[in-house]
């Protein structure tokens, strides 16, 4: 289960030093969390000897998304641009068992995404953006969804593990292409 955080200041040039507890040992790659007290969701980027281009690719290139959808399982992945930084976003929502996931759905549809060089867990880059709204959508009905079903968890993590027989890139392609975040629109519901 996640654990509720304490206020965690988060500044360029500062040590990282969110959900530590949880990725002791980190490697190159994202990791995707939803945030307690209705403060949207954090995407940590981790590279080893992040270099300048690196950064300005953190910091300013436009972030496409795409998604692999089995019902109420979705793999989310994030590219910056057309550059080879290609990330996933998989997501349990049940392992909040206080469904702060679902502030997606409600308040809060904003992703803070932190660059972290993980040789010394220093921040380099930070960014905020909202969701694109058909990956907002398909979120909303998944994890709904997902709450309601028994061993999600170890149905997620199976479908995940067969997924990770390919390579991001790979999975890239086959994904669907679900807009950009910071777009502008409105939830098919809402139209």
């Amino acid at each position: 289960m996640i654990m509720e955080q304490e206020f965690t200041e988060i500044m360029v040039g500062k040590k990282f030093t969110l959900f530590q507890e949880r990725y002791h040992s980190f490697s190159d790659g994202g990791y995707f969390e939803a945030l307690d007290d209705n403060d949207g969701f954090i995407m940590t980027v981790y590279l080893a000897g992040m270099d300048e281009t690196e950064k300005a690719l953190l910091e300013s290139e436009i972030i496409q998304a795409r998604m692999i959808q089995d019902g109420n399982k979705i793999l989310a992945l994030i590219r910056y641009g057309d550059s080879p930084l290609i990330f996933e976003m998989n997501f349990d929502p049940t392992l909040y068992k206080d469904k702060r996931a679902m502030q997606i759905a409600f308040d809060n549809h904003m992703l803070t995404i932190v660059g972290v060089e993980r040789s010394n867990n220093v921040v380099q880059t930070l960014r905020m953006s909202n969701f694109p709204m058909k990956l907002k959508q398909a979120f909303i009905t998944a994890w709904t969804s997902a709450y309601e079903e028994e061993n999600y968890s170890e149905n997620y993590t199976k479908w995940l593990n067969h997924l990770y027989q390919y390579d991001t890139v790979t999975l890239w392609k086959d994904a669907t292409d679900v807009g950009y975040f910071g777009e502008k629109g409105l939830l098919e519901w809402e139209k």
